[in-house]
């Protein structure tokens, strides 16, 4: 008896049937054939002997939840929803993550208009099944649609379930699907577990790809920390505090071989000591060293930078450049920076922006278009403050 139940296990992946027929306990071998037997085309299927193979396991073994299931899936086929409501209900009294029970739970709570019981069962799942995602992710938007769904959702997500970030960047891919996104963002704020940053910076760059630059800037607003809502402006933090951030309306620093980029705590009493400090290695510098993502209205502007320099040589120029998103016009503003030495220094500019550029990228660039060990940048520069004021007509 006991070299037939292994053999029976040795051959349930590759002859389902055969080991079924070998050992008639092998629950495994039972649920391979009659699940092969379900995924046959409808009209090929001999649901009456299904049925019968699978009373026939449970007199064997009454504690597997997937044969309770299977019967459901029977009794579904059959036309016979009551009845296959029936054995889900048994497969879940046996197993609460019987993953084909709870999935079809979660379609009769929806069919019910019961959202909130149907949140429940989607973490149940998602928590033990996470790889369901994909699969459950297209019921999720008609289950948020409904205001108890909803609610429940920022209950549910506001405790910090593992699948919170698979949620967002899901309804982030689609207009429609990224207010959702936005909305839950907003009410998680003061939840006990808020949203995360990264979760924050997706949902912005989900806008940002739709090019909804108004909406990604409206949420980087509302979701900017209390203690920093003092360096909101047309350019955010635009004294070069040093932040753990480096969201799109934030600074970004590009690892640009050639030059360091630092932030350093202003201590002196003008502050002019500290700033965004680049030293430069006296190598080539090429490419963008650093940028920000802007929102500015349609108006006039005026660009001011305080900067300080040491030993400056710039052989191919370095200059601040604003640009619209579209990167197909000219630079609407550029401040060369100058070389040498010099102490506090205060460059001032003059622009417009029109309705035809609703999202403008800053940043600081190098002139040096190909790599040349002839040209090489050296010395210290800092940049004490960047603003951007509105000019008036």
């Amino acid at each position: 008896m006991i070299s037939l139940a292994e053999l029976s296990r040795s051959l349930q992946q590759s002859d389902p049937a055969a080991a079924l027929s070998l050992y008639p306990l092998n629950v495994e071998a039972r649920i391979l054939v009659v699940t092969e037997t379900l995924n046959q085309p409808r009209d090929k299927i001999d649901l009456v002997t299904v049925d019968r193979e699978l009373r026939r396991g449970l007199k064997y073994d009454r504690a597997d939840a997937r044969l309770y299931s299977l019967m459901g899936e029977v009794r579904r086929l059959m036309g016979d929803q009551d009845g296959a409501n029936h054995f889900y209900d048994k497969a879940l009294a046996v197993s609460k993550t019987e993953v084909n029970a709870l999935q079809r739970s979660i379609l009769r709570e929806i069919e019910k208009g019961r959202m909130d019981a149907a949140l429940k069962d989607v973490d149940l799942l998602l928590r033990r099944w996470p790889a369901k995602f994909a699969q459950l992710a297209p019921l999720l938007p008609e289950i948020l649609a409904d205001s108890d769904g909803y609610q429940a959702a920022v209950m549910l997500l506001g405790q910090g379930v593992p699948w919170r970030g698979r949620l967002l960047n899901f309804l982030g891919r689609d207009p429609q699907g990224a207010d959702i996104a936005n909305s839950l963002i907003l009410d998680l704020k003061r939840a006990p577990v808020p949203p995360a940053v990264g979760e924050i910076w997706s949902m912005m760059n989900s806008y940002i790809a739709q090019k909804r630059y108004d909406a990604a800037y409206r949420l980087f607003v509302f979701s900017t920390p209390d203690d920093q809502r003092n360096l909101l402006g047309y350019v955010f933090n635009g004294d070069f505090l040093p932040l753990a951030s480096a969201g799109p309306f934030d600074w970004q620093l590009h690892r640009v071989p050639g030059v360091e980029v630092s932030f350093i705590e202003r201590t002196g009493l003008r502050g002019v000591d500290g700033g965004a400090r680049l030293q430069f290695l006296g190598q080539p510098v090429k490419g963008q060293v650093m940028r920000q993502l802007l929102h500015l209205p349609p108006g006039k502007y005026q660009i001011n930078l305080r900067a300080s320099g040491r030993g400056l040589r710039l052989p191919k120029k370095l200059f601040w450049s604003l640009q619209c998103v579209s990167g197909v016009d000219r630079d609407r503003v550029r401040l060369e920076i100058p070389e040498g030495s010099f102490d506090d220094r205060m460059q001032t500019a003059n622009f417009t922006i029109g309705a035809d550029c609703p999202a403008q990228i800053l940043s600081l660039n190098s002139g040096l278009a190909i790599n040349s060990w002839s040209l090489r940048y050296q010395g210290q520069l800092t940049m004490h403050s960047m603003r951007i004021e509105a000019v008036e007509l």
